[in-house]
C-alpha cells in the first residue's frame, strides 16, 4: 500500500497503526510529491482509494482513471454524481463497506481490469481538459447538445 499525500499531524498516528498491526514493511509512506512522481505512482499502482472528509469535485479521481486505475471512493461532496462508472463509491464513512470493496478490488482480476477499462474510458469521454473545454464553450454558446 502506498499512500501518497500529507495530513496534518496524522502521519505519525498511522505509522504506529501500521507497526500496531505488523504492517510497517507493507505501507509506503510517500507523502508530498511533485507531478512526475505521482504520475509514476499511478502508473504502479491497481486501485486508487480516497477517502477525505470532501471533495467538491475530485479532479485527482480523474486523473487516476485516465490511466485505467478503478477508484474507490465514499459518498461525500460530489463523488456520487461524478463517478458514476469505473468507481465503486460506498456510503459515507462506511468502514465495513469501503474494507469489503477495497477486499473485492484486490482479490477480484477481473472485477478490478473491468472496472480500470471502465473508468480509463469514462475519463477520456467525460473529463479530459479538451473534452470540458468543448463543452464549456457549448454551454456558452446555448449549443444544448454539449459539444461531445
Amino acid at each position: 500500500m502506498v499512500l501518497v499525500g500529507r495530513e496534518e499531524d496524522a502521519e505519525e498516528e498511522l505509522r504506529a497503526q501500521a507497526r500496531a498491526a505488523g504492517l510497517e514493511d507493507e505501507i509506503v509512506f510517500a507523502g508530498e510529491v511533485d507531478d512526475e512522481d505521482l504520475g509514476n505512482w499511478y502508473e504502479e499502482s491497481d486501485v486508487f482509494a480516497l477517502f477525505s472528509q470532501y471533495e467538491a469535485f475530485g479532479l485527482v479521481y480523474f486523473e487516476a482513471m485516465l490511466v485505467g486505475l478503478p477508484v474507490l471512493t465514499h459518498e461525500v461532496g460530489a463523488n456520487r454524481e461524478l463517478l458514476t462508472q469505473g468507481a465503486r463509491v460506498v456510503p459515507r464513512f462506511d468502514k465495513e463497506a469501503a474494507v469489503s470493496e477495497l477486499v473485492r478490488l484486490v482479490n477480484d482480476e477481473e472485477h478490478r481490469r473491468q472496472l480500470s477499462e471502465e473508468a480509463q474510458e469514462y475519463a477520456l469521454k467525460e473529463f479530459t481538459w479538451s473534452v470540458v473545454a468543448d463543452k464549456y464553450l457549448a454551454v456558452y454558446r446555448g449549443d444544448e447538445a454539449g459539444g461531445s
